[in-house]
């Protein structure tokens, strides 16, 4: 459908011009002149109610896709390149892209006189990729005898549905209604439903090369009006799905200074183009250009725009459609119907406020202009963007661990145009002091992953069962002078104090605590059993640590089978979680696994200053300590080289703490054997 705007008269002039596109673009004429002044009032009254009633009806497809000055200026383009809070008029899911709260507002005076045009905008984002919107237009005449009004409103939600890629839905609602002499003659409330897709970035690409040429496209769908219920005064209803409000563009940004764009639908054909001049560019365009960092977010926009209504919706006449928006514009004697509509503008973007003009000189030559302005705020706090926030759960008992190796990660993306330097932090109440924090640089318009570390205080030692916890994430920084500070938060679970996992042994080692004075008491009272009575042949470091493992075997200790499968040579099952007990709780208990009794021999030996280290094989890990004996005289431990192990010079003995019943000879062959058993495999 199209609809027609009368000339800059009246239109109970009876010498107005042919008709044209009231609410939009211009379109073909198609208008007849107004009756001659001798026709009676009655008749022209009858005309003028025909004709507004044929506005109303034809004009609210037109109507709902009313142009607002940024989008205006560079052709009616707003499919596949952002707008703005307005551009939920056009894709519902361009509203995804926004990463700020925006309101805005337009006003447009055409040249039919006492025609007023408006619209209002307000955008929200409110994190996890979920942005809402809604915009406001109207339409006013009056001209004593008939009056015109329109009202609309659009509401639409938008989120990013996997990288690169945005929907969005949308619901209209039209107001339309007439009045002729004062009176009400006509009314009716449409409602209808838009559904939208955008994509850009393409950054499932890996490779460099290609990635680089496809990353400024984007690539827009959106399906207006495809569900449409109609109901006027007069008491006709209607509703149903259509597809012909359908529209596909295209947008390419090349070298971040010059944007195309193309939409294409079953009505029009409009192509548009953006120029962007910032003070980067000019330094870049003169070397010796001062910088001045106030201007760093100010920038001005040059648009133009092609607009032409399609002979035909038929897809057989597309291309010769596309073909005649590049020539007909140059046609000039092919009169009006033979011309695209040329539209032209400039905005300019200071700090948070954007300012926008469009001119639009439709196939008649009739110029119209567009003003907008928009507001952005909460914008500041986006310049860095945190993304791809992750924790990872935690274990008690490595908590001082954790101010070396990370707790988590996140994205940071700098949308700047200059060089930020960014404190972040990570804090959890209860458990830390205070945040333990890293400073950051990002270039301008880069990203960097980060990694978040923790220094825990004692009470993470507390944690006698696993228990959720919510970390805190701070992000700040300076922008011209302004301190602007983004807190996250984030959820992970925090381990018991016994829990561990047998992809890093090394883990195991923070239950070993020989200073504990529990262990540091048993050994001493091991030891004095000792004295200087011990078999001559055996080394004091022998001596010791066979008088340990008496002292535990007749303490009464028993091995109890794991049954956590911790141990397991599948590595999937090894990442499981199994516990282990610290040296203290195992002696309470008199009984362990063969982790439990290894740590709890490791942490008696040590306090008694004997070296030890952990053997890990899959389905089982045991002991070794230094005997001190140096490598030339290893004889002395046994004349089979199979019962000890040379290393850094001096040789060591295994401990297999599962037997304590049979000897720390026993214990030691044990050992020796599961050692080379693995060694040679």
């Amino acid at each position: 459908m199209k609809s027609w705007r009368p000339s800059r008269k009246s239109p109970c002039d009876p010498k107005a011009p042919p008709q044209d596109d009231l609410l939009g673009r211009a379109s073909v004429s198609r208008g007849r002149n107004l009756p001659p002044s001798g026709h009676s009032a009655v008749s022209l009254k009858r005309y003028i109610f025909s004709l507004a009633l044929a506005l109303c009806l034809l004009g609210a497809p037109a109507f709902a896709s009313f142009e607002y000055a940024a989008t205006a200026g560079r052709g009616d383009t707003g499919v596949a390149i952002g707008g703005g809070s307005l551009s939920l008029a056009f894709n519902p899911a361009v509203l995804g892209t926004l990463f700020y709260w925006e309101v805005s507002g337009m006003y447009q005076q055409p040249y039919w006189q006492n025609l007023h045009q408006f619209a209002g905008s307000f955008a929200a984002s409110l994190g996890g990729k979920l942005n809402l919107g809604l915009v406001g237009d109207g339409m006013v005449f009056d001209d004593a005898e008939l009056g015109i009004t329109r009202i609309g409103a659009t509401a639409g939600v938008a989120r990013g549905l996997f990288p690169g890629g945005y929907g969005g839905v949308a619901l209209r609602v039209n107001y339309n209604g007439t009045t002729l002499d004062r009176q009400q003659t006509w009314s009716s409330v449409d409602v209808g439903a838009d559904l939208g897709f955008l994509y850009r970035g393409f950054p499932f690409v890996k490779n460099e090369k290609l990635s680089a040429i496809l990353a400024p496209l984007s690539l827009g769908f959106a399906l207006r009006n495809f569900i449409v219920m109609k109901g006027d005064s007069t008491n006709q209803a209607g509703s149903g799905f259509s597809l012909e409000g359908w529209r596909a563009g295209l947008s390419y940004t090349f070298f971040n200074l010059v944007s195309l764009s193309l939409d294409s639908g079953g009505e029009t054909l409009n192509l548009g183009a953006e120029f962007y001049i910032s003070p980067s560019i000019l330094r870049r365009a003169t070397p010796g250009h001062r910088r001045n960092d106030t201007l760093q977010d100010t920038f001005l926009t040059l648009r133009a725009g092609l607009v032409r209504h399609r002979s035909s919706p038929n897809f057989s006449n597309y291309f010769s459609d596309l073909g005649s928006l590049f020539g007909d514009v140059f046609a000039l004697n092919q009169g009006e119907a033979g011309r695209p509509s040329i539209t032209f503008g400039a905005g300019i973007s200071v700090f948070q406020f954007d300012i926008n003009y469009a001119g639009i000189l439709d196939n008649a030559l009739a110029l119209d202009h567009r003003f907008s302005v928009g507001y952005r705020f909460g914008y500041e706090d986006s310049y860095l963007q945190p993304s791809e926030v992750s924790l990872r759960n935690l274990f008690s008992a490595l908590g001082k661990s954790y101010g070396r190796n990370p707790v988590g990660s996140l994205k940071l993306r700098n949308t700047s145009a200059q060089v930020l330097t960014a404190e972040l932090g990570f804090f959890v109440k209860g458990l830390m002091d205070s945040p333990t924090t890293e400073q950051v640089v990002l270039r301008p318009r880069s990203e960097r992953m980060v990694d978040l570390h923790a220094v825990f205080n004692e009470s993470i030692q507390s944690f006698k069962s696993d228990k959720p916890i919510q970390g805190q994430i701070s992000i700040r920084y300076k922008y011209q002078g302004k301190t602007i500070q983004k807190n996250l938060s984030k959820n992970f679970l925090m381990y018991d104090r016994n829990s561990i996992t047998w992809d890093d042994p090394q883990q195991v080692m923070v239950f070993v605590t020989p200073r504990d004075p529990v262990v540091m008491e048993f050994s001493r009272k091991a030891l004095e059993t000792l004295g200087t009575n011990h078999a001559s042949f055996l080394s004091p470091v022998l001596a010791k640590a066979m008088a340990v493992f008496d002292a535990v075997a007749a303490y009464g200790m028993t091995y109890v089978t794991s049954a956590s499968g911790a141990f397991a040579s599948d590595k999937s099952t090894r990442s499981q979680i199994d516990t282990v007990q610290y040296p203290r709780e195992t002696l309470k208990l008199r009984a362990g696994k063969c982790g439990d009794t290894t740590v709890l021999y490791a942490s008696l030996l040590e306090s008694v200053g004997i070296q030890t280290a952990f053997v890990d094989i899959p389905g089982h890990v045991f002991l070794m300590f230094n005997t001190e004996v140096p490598e030339a005289n290893a004889t002395i431990i046994s004349p089979d080289p199979a019962d000890y192990v040379l290393r850094d010079g001096t040789a060591w003995v295994a401990v297999e703490t599962t037997v304590w019943k049979d000897g720390f000879v026993a214990a030691c062959k044990e050992g020796m054997l599961e050692y080379w058993k693995w060694v040679k495999r």
